[in-house]
């Protein structure tokens, strides 16, 4: 199953109800649309009205800094307070933090009981507040564990058990690259992307709320808009920000024998993917989404590798196993 949300896409691809999609599949990655067999749709309509709170909506032109890359288009509701668009964003938030099991119902059910208004009460929830929103003990307990990391909780079968792991992961602030706390607010315009250039130019996410418009402007693939977008949106929800950074630790870059290196990680490793590209973090190095001919040094090659293998040798990057990874950059 696949589905589409990029507007820019479906308008270059007029693509529309009834329109035949070729979707591909390879390996482990992610099925997506990548062409059209028939019945293009020239002029695809789209909602003018959010079907959640009635309000208009508006399309949110998301640049990429690469000229190569076309921009995204967005189609949002405009009111801040509509439900779905809450749910929507805190979804997107707990996503970026890497929260695993939380769907978007599970959410809703959160914030339907009056459980979770802001990005800090999913930090503040008890097992009691959960159990309220009829779930199980058990199910309330996973959920405390998705939330709060717990590594591999189904495999804890007592449930008091469970809980000390929860309160012990509760006690302490999550630890997390200023980049991606950045990116998790979801701020239009301004995602991962931003995040990087802006943790790379600034430093901190502290420097990003101090620094004014005037000066964001200026950093690399930002521009007057977007800078006077974060601007706004930090300024705005301020106190929000505050309260949430009671409970993670944005870190800014580590500086290393790594330090100005790049990699992109594709396929399966053994232990997982994210142990790999955190010990490439450890040692200053920086993890890449995606393959840049400009900003990639090394795709580190797993098992059912994808596209970005391909990529790889087609931009002449140095494509290296997980073992020349250990031996030749984490010894």
């Amino acid at each position: 199953r696949v589905t589409l949300h990029n507007l820019g896409f479906m308008r270059r691809k007029k693509i529309g109800i009834g329109t035949e999609v070729i979707v591909l599949k390879s390996g482990k990655i992610i099925p997506k649309v990548v062409g059209v067999a028939g019945n293009h749709n020239e002029n695809p309509s789209f909602p003018s009205t959010c079907p959640s709170c009635g309000e208009a909506t508006e399309v949110v032109i998301v640049r990429h800094p690469s000229p190569h890359v076309p921009d995204t288009q967005d189609l949002m509701c405009n009111n801040e307070d509509c439900s779905s668009r809450k749910i929507s964003a805190f979804a997107h938030y707990l996503t970026i933090m890497g929260v695993l099991g939380m769907g978007e119902s599970r959410i809703e059910s959160l914030v339907a009981g009056g459980k979770v208004k802001d990005f800090a009460d999913f930090y503040k929830l008890t097992l009691e507040d959960v159990m309220s929103c009829d779930l199980s003990q058990r199910q309330a307990l996973l959920v405390l564990s998705a939330i709060h990391m717990v590594p591999n909780p189904s495999k804890t079968k007592e449930n008091k058990i469970l809980m000390l792991k929860v309160e012990k992961a509760q006690a302490s602030k999550k630890a997390v690259p200023a980049w991606q706390f950045f990116a998790a607010f979801g701020i239009p315009t301004a995602g991962r992307s931003a995040g990087t250039t802006l943790i790379d130019e600034l430093g901190s996410f502290d420097a990003i709320r101090s620094t004014p418009p005037s000066e964001l402007e200026k950093l690399r693939s930002i521009g007057e808009k977007t800078a006077g977008i974060i601007s706004q949106y930090v300024t705005k929800h301020s106190h929000e920000i505050d309260d949430l950074l009671n409970f993670v630790k944005p870190e800014s870059p580590k500086v290393g024998p790594l330090t100005g290196k790049q990699f992109v990680f594709t396929g399966g490793f053994p232990g997982g993917k994210k142990q790999w590209q955190k010990r490439v973090q450890d040692l200053g190095g920086a993890v890449g989404n995606s393959v840049s001919r400009s900003k990639t040094d090394f795709v580190v090659e797993g098992a059912d590798a994808g596209s970005k293998a391909e990529k790889a040798k087609k931009y002449g990057i140095p494509l290296i196993s997980v073992d020349e990874l250990e031996k030749n950059h984490l010894g």
